[in-house]
């Protein structure tokens, strides 16, 4: 058993903590509370926040600290939306007994209208921030689900494409993941352009 500033934890145990409505609703509820920060939206800075926290044996959350910022204020950001969900977790077990657990979440932060011809709408905002945090934290089908549901709100935005198609790379649907990275090539990302030539046979 480890230590954080006093708290004893367990990293590995039988059965991990779980959001009370599952990860699902914990991704849903972090990207529709999370704010966008100002200073980190004019700097023009977007990625992945990764915190860690332990979830104690009453499911609440204790030394929520950043471990990977991208700055303007994105890991505060994500760890104050984080301690909203305090008190709402099943705790972790080790055989029949409750016990602190040590937890990484990735929060994702992606500006999207840089490479899309269409900004998004609010809600197939919330969806893509939801798909790239289910991504980010390898849950693939869940991810697909989202960016699907993204594309389905609004069909031109450059970004929902080229990450649904790594999303189905991740799946073994190639044939699927080339048509969605030569759609996003249509709308404008060029990101895309080295995956279509390595998976696609180069073809756009």
């Amino acid at each position: 058993m480890a230590q954080n500033e006093s708290i004893n934890y367990i990293a590995t145990p039988d059965s991990a903590p779980q959001y009370e409505k599952g990860m699902d609703s914990l991704f849903r509820f972090i990207a529709m509370n999370i704010r966008y920060p100002e200073e980190a939206r004019n700097k023009g800075l977007d990625g992945t926040v990764y915190v860690s926290f332990i979830v104690d044996t009453l499911g609440k959350i204790l030394n929520a600290k950043v471990l990977k910022d991208i700055g303007g204020g994105c890991g505060e950001e994500a760890k104050r939306v984080l301690l909203l969900t305090t008190g709402k977790w099943n705790p972790g077990m080790n055989k029949t007994q409750k016990v602190n657990v040590l937890m990484n979440l990735p929060v994702s932060f992606r500006i999207m209208e840089s490479k899309s011809t269409n900004e998004p709408g609010p809600i197939s905002y919330h969806h893509f921030i939801m798909g790239k945090t289910a991504y980010d934290a390898g849950d693939f089908r869940l991810a697909f689900r989202e960016f699907d549901t993204s594309a389905k709100l609004n069909s031109k935005n450059a970004d929902t494409y080229y990450y649904r198609g790594l999303t189905e790379k991740k799946l073994d649907r190639m044939q699927d993941a080339c048509d969605d990275w030569k759609k996003a090539f249509e709308l404008g990302n060029n990101e895309v352009d080295s995956l279509i030539t390595m998976y696609c046979a180069g073809k756009k």
